[in-house]
């Protein structure tokens, strides 16, 4: 059985059929393998795999075996091996992988986001480790880590995108931002793997991820349209705190995770963007949760949010997503999951 729905696995399974993706032979280490990133990828992989009776070979690392499995279910859990634990757990692996995705980082408050030692120690330390560990197998292992557009910092442009910039070495971060210790601690993580690169270990990109909605979203955490969703089941109205006039720009899962997989694949180097570059104002992604939802939405306008954009920039060096899903159907497929669970 799938973790999400067979309609989204297919459309995301096209993406990948028709740009050969073929991961016959492969052996793929994944870190992070139970969150959002996690979650997508796995169930995509075993999905396509099946689908195209391509033997594949996994092994996924987690704190919290018991939990995973719930997460995943069983076929999905079974499908990979495991080992329990941290990044550390790296260098204790009998696993000569020739693909690796790097997406341990916490990114919400139940996964250890607010633990700064935490946020370090998985991106920085966890890809120290993958790339001690590609020395050590010698094969020069293809390895994606999933960066953030957070990496930019204040350096957005006037096209209201963020262009695909290779050097991010002097951005400033803002130190009074939730954001801080994260933004950091990923820019130093490309910086070694793009180190690693050079030197010939390995052959890497930085997939920066922007913003997502759908199926596996958390929706009590910073994501704001997590939150707003949230308020859809359990509040009267929806409510925005800004003026509702920050850009949002949102991918659903399916495509984040086929296009995460193309990238892997890829012989792509560097960095790469995997976003929607469509963006729309918060009010108008408030307004279209409410309208599904059937509630009203009230803007509290205690402050100006109209500079804030978030949205990514094409990497035109990657084949268009064609079959997109529409914003309306995955809002409201996602509704109707989380009040059916």
């Amino acid at each position: 059985m799938n973790l999400y729905p067979e309609e989204y696995l297919v459309i995301a399974s096209k993406y990948l059929e028709s740009n050969s993706v073929d991961f016959s032979g492969s052996k793929i280490l994944i870190t992070g393998a139970s969150g959002f990133v996690g979650s997508w990828t796995i169930d995509l992989i075993r999905f396509y795999a099946k689908s195209k009776s391509q033997e594949v070979e996994i092994f996924g690392l987690s704190r919290d075996l018991k939990a995973t499995s719930r997460k995943l279910g069983i076929e999905n859990f079974e499908f990979l091996k495991w080992i329990e634990g941290g990044v550390d757990k790296i260098v204790e692996l009998d696993f000569k992988f020739t693909h690796a995705i790097h997406a341990a980082t916490p990114t919400t408050s139940e996964t250890g986001a607010k633990d700064t030692q935490n946020v370090v120690f998985s991106a920085e330390r966890g890809m120290d480790f993958l790339i001690e560990k590609a020395k050590i197998n010698g094969n020069k292992p293809r390895i994606l880590h999933t960066s953030s557009g957070a990496v930019y910092g204040k350096s957005q442009t006037a096209s209201d995108t963020f262009v695909l910039v290779q050097d991010i070495s002097n951005v400033q971060y803002d130190k009074d931002s939730r954001h801080f210790q994260y933004s950091i601690s990923k820019n130093k993580a490309e910086s070694k793997l793009n180190a690693a690169t050079s030197e010939g270990w390995i052959s890497g990109l930085n997939a920066r991820l922007f913003a997502f909605y759908g199926h596996g979203l958390p929706t009590r955490s910073h994501y704001a349209i997590g939150n707003l969703v949230d308020q859809a089941l359990n509040s009267r109205t929806l409510k925005l705190n800004g003026s509702g006039q920050a850009i949002r720009s949102y991918q659903s899962g399916n495509e984040m995770a086929a296009l995460i997989l193309y990238g892997l694949t890829s012989n792509l180097e560097g960095a790469t963007h995997i976003g929607s570059n469509e963006g729309s104002t918060l009010k108008f992604w408030a307004d279209l949760v409410g309208d599904v939802a059937g509630k009203e939405v009230e803007l509290l306008a205690k402050f100006d949010d109209s500079s804030d954009r978030y949205v990514a920039g094409a990497d035109e060096r990657v084949p268009a997503y064609v079959e997109k899903l529409d914003s309306r159907k995955v809002l409201t497929d996602w509704l109707n999951l989380l009040k059916s669970s």
